[in-house]
């Protein structure tokens, strides 16, 4: 981040307008999300309950198709389109849903959950735009737990005195006014998005300033939705997640402690903070199934853990994104495509135990067991060694290739000395040739009629033949090459 990793900003990071309008998109989020869980979803659960399921699945598949088509046709991602599509999406969500559950009708129901999942995935893009216009870590972490706040203790009053038709027409409002605003932040920089070369090219010119799709965090972000989902459906009440009380007051403690604390490697203790709430969580569940008394002291735990786990996410991304602009629509897709796939799979969990509880407590018990044993498997094989703060700051700032200044009569003289030197194929030297003159993937692709990853694989070669990491380093060292003798 553009913020020294070891400094603190203090409340003033804060208290800006635009910090401000932040904090109020993060809280309308997450009040939507809440009233969906004790309203909507609690509603479909005696319709048809896979209509939850589906709907996040819905949100997991938009956000791959954002993620995608910012690696290969960021045209698609016009501003204006997305903020109309979505507002539509959020007002045929209020038809759909109340005609659906006046009419017990699943299929209504359902496509009014998945537009409305359509649509929040809208308005998080947005909205992650204005947290990455923020200066650092401090503001961006002090953004999101406020409004997390805002949702605690907003939610709760709201539980209790809307009806249904209000609890539709509040999810609407609130989410057509958080598109509004954070259409401000995502206007300008999806625009400038459109105009430039697919992050998929870029990636293959420069690997070290994009994150692969395998990379661990992905796995991360999965494994504690997982527990995040079981949390949700565990001892459910009414069909809908156990509510908190205490909950807010916690995260105000994080908030002090991300605001006060100096820490040189915040994303990572945050990490450790996450994990200890999340194993605490699942290793009491056990014991309240044993009990039968239905304690939600599992819930909160696990919920919190998840609630920090998300604080950190949202830093990696723009962390990410403040690193390379180019890859940030890339990983937020990504990663909160994994998110919705891990609720999904925690949720049916959690609903299976629900399910098995008062029949076999001893199956649901190792249900919960065996679900706790997997988790701490994973996180000890493969996050002994991870860091989130490596993760940010290994994404090298992507410098665009400049256009070369060579004479284009010496630039295939040039390559030709190198390839030759470095032991380079005909047809990488051909393709280096045209690296060397400023194309990309795409124009390599086309003009030789080969495929993508071809034209990738060759040019993975050429940057390990030649010792060089990016398609600037590429030109600068055909700019410094002498030309081959005859």
């Amino acid at each position: 981040m553009t913020e020294d990793k070891g400094k603190a900003l203090g409340f003033s990071a804060i208290a800006t307008p635009h910090a401000a309008a932040c904090i109020l998109c993060i809280a309308g989020l997450a009040l939507t999300s809440s009233l969906t869980n004790a309203y909507l979803y609690a509603a479909a659960a005696g319709i048809w309950g896979l209509a939850r399921e589906i709907a996040t699945l819905t949100t997991a598949a938009a956000f791959l198709c954002i993620g995608l088509a910012a690696q290969r046709r960021p045209r698609l991602l016009a501003p204006r389109a997305l903020l109309v599509g979505a507002v539509a999406c959020y007002a045929a969500m209020a038809l759909l849903v109340m005609a659906g559950i006046r009419w017990n009708n699943p299929a209504l129901l359902t496509c009014g959950l998945v537009v409305r999942s359509c649509a929040r995935v809208v308005a998080m893009l947005f909205v992650i735009y204005g947290l990455l216009g923020l200066p650092g870590v401090t503001s961006v972490a002090g953004a999101v737990v406020f409004g997390m706040l805002v949702d605690y203790l907003v939610s709760p009053l709201l539980r209790g005195a809307l009806s249904l038709e209000g609890a539709v027409a509040c999810i609407a409002g609130v989410g057509i006014a958080v598109l509004l605003v954070g259409f401000r932040f995502a206007r300008d920089p999806l625009a400038l998005l459109g105009t430039q070369v697919p992050a998929d090219d870029l990636a293959a010119e420069n690997p070290r300033s994009f994150i692969a799709s395998t990379h661990a965090l992905f796995l991360c972000v999965l494994l504690f939705s997982v527990g995040n989902g079981y949390a949700l459906t565990f001892n459910e009440v009414d069909n809908a997640p156990v509510p908190f009380g205490i909950e807010g007051f916690l995260i105000m403690a994080l908030v002090f402690y991300v605001l006060i604390v100096r820490d040189s490697r915040q994303e990572d203790t945050l990490f450790s903070f996450s994990v200890l709430l999340f194993m605490a969580g699942l290793l009491m569940a056990p014991l309240a199934i044993a009990s039968g008394d239905g304690s939600a002291a599992p819930n909160l735990l696990i919920h919190l853990g998840g609630d920090c786990f998300e604080v950190l996410l949202y830093l990696v991304i723009v962390g990410v994104g403040k690193r390379n602009a180019f890859a940030f629509v890339p990983v937020l897709g990504l990663a909160f495509c994994m998110k919705s796939l891990g609720t999904t799979i925690g949720a049916v969990i959690g609903h299976f135990s629900n399910d098995v509880a008062p029949t076999d407590p001893m199956l649901a018990q190792a249900i919960t067991l065996t679900v706790t044993f997997l988790v701490f498997a994973f996180l000890w094989t493969s996050f002994r060694t991870f860091s989130f703060t490596d993760t940010i700051f290994g994404v090298k700032e992507l410098e665009l290739p400049q256009k070369t200044v060579v004479q284009e009569t010496t630039i295939e003289d040039r390559c030709a000395a190198l390839s030759e030197e470095w032991g380079l194929t005909k047809r990488e030297q051909e393709i280096f040739v045209m690296l060397a003159r400023g194309r990309n993937v795409a124009y390599i692709q086309d003009h030789y009629t080969i495929s993508r990853n071809t034209v990738k694989s060759h040019i993975k070669h050429i940057y390990a033949k030649l010792g060089v990491h990016s398609h600037q380093e590429l030109i600068d060292l055909v700019e410094g090459a002498p030309a081959r003798k005859e």
